[in-house]
């Protein structure tokens, strides 16, 4: 949600999607269907803060996660040049796993 406003109902929607249910001649709330008596949209800030709070951490943790997949390839690509035998085998099916879930480490072993 970029910009959250609340109806007089109490109820938040994204500022362009209820412009557009006004726009298509509709003056109820879209959740309650009570009829609006007043058409004011106030921007619901503490919704704002929160999705950026929400955002924020969580990008910073997919972010982090990210890194630490893309190290533990970056490692198992290093131990393919060291190793011979059974343990290239493994190593080969770990990384193997670790690249068929993570896109970032699909990247790396690419890169």
């Amino acid at each position: 949600m970029q910009e959250p406003v609340t109806l007089c109902t109490g109820q938040t929607y994204e500022r362009s999607n209820i412009l557009k249910w006004f726009s298509l001649g509709h003056f109820t709330c879209p959740t309650t269907m009570q009829e609006l008596w007043d058409d004011t949209l106030t921007p619901n800030s503490t919704i704002y803060h929160l999705i950026q709070t929400w955002f924020s951490h969580n990008c910073l943790a997919m972010k982090k996660r990210s890194e630490d997949v893309q190290g533990r390839c970056l490692d198992l690509l290093e131990t393919l040049n060291k190793v011979k035998g059974q343990t290239r085998v493994q190593t080969l099916e770990q990384l193997r796993k670790m690249v068929a879930r993570h896109e970032s480490a699909k990247k790396t072993v690419v890169d």
